[in-house]
């Protein structure tokens, strides 16, 4: 991994700034980390969705379904976004927005979100830019799905 790599598809004029993972975020951050790792080490994935998911990870996960995204989270992964989005829905579009321009096609795991917010999710501010500047207005790629 190495630090050209990390971070959003960089856009002309978004110098974004990160925040620190809460510690509700970083404590399902962290589980669904190792949960991925060990089914890495085993072979097998032991790392399950629960029953019911959360409302962020449904509207990623229905935006994929309905739209016929090009991508798919790994369970770990899915479950991972609610410790970065912190159940902001507005953050999980986002997420998947990112994950769309970073990681075109095939699936998104931890290892991938860890690349795109090494340090955690956009702070404040830079999250509202994004989203006044850049998404609103459709001067991204894949912005139409906010």
């Amino acid at each position: 991994m190495t630090e050209k790599n990390m971070g959003p598809v960089p856009i002309e004029g978004f110098n974004p700034k990160f925040k620190p993972l809460t510690s509700f975020g970083s404590e399902i951050w962290m589980h669904a980390m190792f949960s991925e790792a060990e089914k890495t080490k085993s072979g097998e994935d032991i790392f399950e969705l629960p029953e019911k998911m959360t409302p962020t990870m449904q509207i990623i996960q229905k935006r994929i379904d309905v739209m016929e995204l090009p991508i798919k989270f790994t369970a770990a992964a899915l479950v991972a976004t609610v410790g970065l989005s912190e159940e902001n829905p507005g953050r999980a579009v986002t997420i998947l927005i990112d994950c769309l321009r970073k990681f075109p096609e095939g699936e998104v795991d931890t290892e991938k979100l860890s690349l795109l917010y090494p340090t955690g999710f956009y702070d404040d501010q830079t999250f509202a830019d994004y989203i006044d500047n850049y998404l609103k207005p459709r001067k991204i790629e894949w912005a139409k799905i906010y």
